[in-house]
Order: structure tokens, then sequence, then C-alpha cells
């Protein structure tokens, strides 16, 4: 049952990390108190939280503490099982809904349910042995793709590209962590983001399409987040929000919800990934919108009303990775209207921290960008399979 939890209470936020530290923000800017768990001592959403409980998401005894102090509680975390979410939901008020998260980190359940409500999906099997991939591979075609069916199961070597039969034996290490799917290949011209919040009386507030560019590092994206796409066929983006707002319908999601599309050069759309709570691509929000997606997961789950999102202006998002100190200062001071974000949570991966600028003439920027060796060759998209 729905309930409206008003500032002065507490939010308990299950994760730390970027998104949890956003969270955290937002809700303590609103008056909100919060509570963190999370694994990181040093974890900066707790050193701003009022309390921090550091242990692992799945401790039980440590989400009992975090039950006790938290008046409503939200998962950020891609690690929390889902019995556990099941449990908080029956012992304490939390909004999220676990068969959603089951949808967004289980790949065959997320192709079923997808297939289920005629959304466009590339074809797949479920492979649980070398030879069961070998088979689908002959099935399916090459190239084509294995996963692993848990989505966040393995950081490295989560996706393989078969080109060719003797390919195969790369899907070892996928295999030997569980069941996979293989699936064909999809050739994709753009990938793009929307979101969507949704608070507990179903009412939602829809942000801007951002999209999703590879960079020359392998994993690493900038996000360009514009006020309007000339260039992009309104069917496309009318499409995109109808999937996003029956995946909403369908999972009763409350909090925010991201939905990825890949684009073909046929204008063709699939749905690659589903994400429950806020991620890091929506950073842009925070400055460029009237409203982030931090703020409006905080009022969703809160069931406090939702506003309509307006967009100030066009931003990029761009990662700094791969670049000397002595060329990192030289651009802080060469460049004013650019906002370097260098705080100590970006300090994993090899992600020192990110740039956010908001440009006049967008591809004047992304060239301004790529001179100053942000970033390089991002015209060979590649599809970045969740």
């Amino acid at each position: 049952m729905s309930k409206e939890i008003l500032p002065g209470a507490t939010i308990g936020i299950i994760g730390g990390g970027l998104v949890a530290y956003y969270l955290t923000l937002s809700a303590k800017q609103m008056g909100y108190k919060v509570a963190i768990l999370s694994d990181d001592k040093e974890c900066l959403a707790g050193t701003l939280a009022d309390s921090h409980f550091n242990s692992h998401v799945n401790d039980i005894s440590m989400l009992f503490n975090l039950m006790k102090v938290a008046d409503v509680i939200t998962n950020v975390s891609d690690d929390l099982k889902t019995e556990h979410l099941n449990y908080l939901s029956r012992e304490s008020y939390i909004p999220q809904y676990a068969y959603a998260d089951d949808i967004s980190q289980n790949r065959v359940l997320k192709k079923e349910f997808l297939d289920n409500h005629s959304i466009n999906i590339a074809p797949f099997m479920i492979a649980s042995l070398v030879s069961d991939v070998r088979q689908a591979a002959e099935d399916i075609g090459y190239p084509c793709v294995v996963k692993t069916n848990k989505r966040y199961q393995s950081k490295n070597e989560r996706t393989i590209v078969l080109t060719s039969p003797k390919d195969v034996d790369k899907a070892v290490p996928l295999v030997q962590k569980g069941l996979c799917i293989v699936e064909s290949f999809i050739d994709v011209t753009s990938e793009w983001q929307l979101s969507i919040a949704v608070d507990t009386q179903g009412r939602y507030s829809l942000f801007p399409l951002v999209r999703i560019v590879p960079t020359e590092i392998s994993g690493s994206h900038y996000v360009n987040a514009a006020k309007e796409w000339p260039n992009l066929d309104n069917e496309i983006v009318e499409q995109m929000t109808l999937i996003i707002q029956v995946i909403a319908l369908e999972l009763n999601v409350c909090g925010v919800l991201n939905v990825s599309f890949f684009l073909t050069e046929e204008n063709n759309l699939y749905v690659n990934s589903i994400t429950t709570h806020p991620n890091e691509y929506s950073l842009s929000t925070v400055k460029a919108c009237d409203f982030s997606v931090y703020d409006l997961h905080i009022r969703s789950i809160c069931g406090l009303s939702l506003p309509k999102v307006s967009v100030f202006s066009s931003a990029l998002l761009i990662p700094i990775l791969n670049i000397e100190m002595d060329s990192l200062n030289s651009l802080i001071v060469s460049k004013p209207y650019w906002q370097f974000d260098l705080s100590s949570y970006f300090h994993i991966e090899e992600q020192l921290g990110l740039v956010q600028i908001f440009p006049k003439n967008v591809n004047e920027t992304i060239q301004e960008v790529k001179y100053s060796g942000l970033i390089k060759n991002v015209e060979d998209f590649q599809g970045r399979y969740d």
C-alpha cells in the first residue's frame, strides 16, 4: 500500500557509489535523513548520510539494522539477492517490486517478458554447455553473441561475439559461470537511453532522450543529451516512449526505470537493457534539467507527486580516462566553460572523473573534445550489449 513519506523521515539506500551519492544529495536537500548500506567504508554517500552500515548488501543482520532506522528503503545495488529484496518488502516499506529487479538482471526472464509484450528482441537460445553454444550458434547463425544469464555475474568477459565455429571455445569461461544465452548479433548504428520516473500512484514523468556513444576505451562511453534530435525519426521516439511506458506499467515500477535501445540502419528498434534504478548515464539531468533523475526517484518512492521535467540545455558527459594529470590540469585551466568533476567516487576502474559541457553547437564541441585528447575514435559504433 502506498503512503507519503515526508521530509524528516529516513530513507534507507542499499548500495554505494555514484548513484547512491546523488540520491543522498537529493534526499538531504529535500530535508530527509539518509541511511546507507554499502561494503565500502570510504563510500562518499556514506560520509554524506546520517548513518552508514558498512557491510555487504546481502548481510542479513545489517539489512535488519537498516530496516529498523528507515521509513522507506530503495535498492540501487545490482548485487542484492531477490530473496532478500522480497524479505525487505514483507518486513519494511520498499516500494520497488522484486520481479522488476529480476527482469533487469536475468536475461532469459527479460527476453521472455519483452517477447510476451510484443517488444522487438533478437532471436536467442539458452545454453548450459559448450555444445549448447555450438548448436545455438549454428541455428542462429554467425556472428552471434554469448552472454551470461545473470546480467552482472561477470564484470569481465560477460559478452563474447562469435564470428565462426572456431570461436566457440571462447565461450567456455562464460558457460563455467552458469546458464548463458546465445543471441543473434545486431548490426547497430546507435544506442539510446530513455528514463521514466513512476510514483506509488502510477503517475509518471519522462526525461529527455540521451544518446550513449562508445569511446576508444573498451567499456567507456560518453553521453550526449540534446534538447531535440532533428535527425531522429519522430516515429522512433514515439516507439521508445510507448515501450518504456508499457515496461513500467507491466513491471509495476516505482522509482526510476531506464531502458536502453539499439537502433539499426533500417530503423529497427531493439531493447538492450532495463535498469530499475537511476544510473550514471542520468548525470546529465543534474544540471541540464530543472529536476534530476535522482530528485524524482526520491519523490517517487516517497509517494510525492511528480513534476513535468523541463530541459534547460543540451549536455555532454565525457569520462576522464587515459590522460596524464598534467594534460588534465592544462584543460582545467584553459576550458572555463567545461565543468570538471574529479570527486573520489570516480577513482575506480581507472576513471578519474568526468567533464560536463553545455554546448551551443554539439558537433563543434565534440570535435573540440576529441582535439583535447579526452575521446578519440567514436565513429565506428560497437554495440554495448548489456
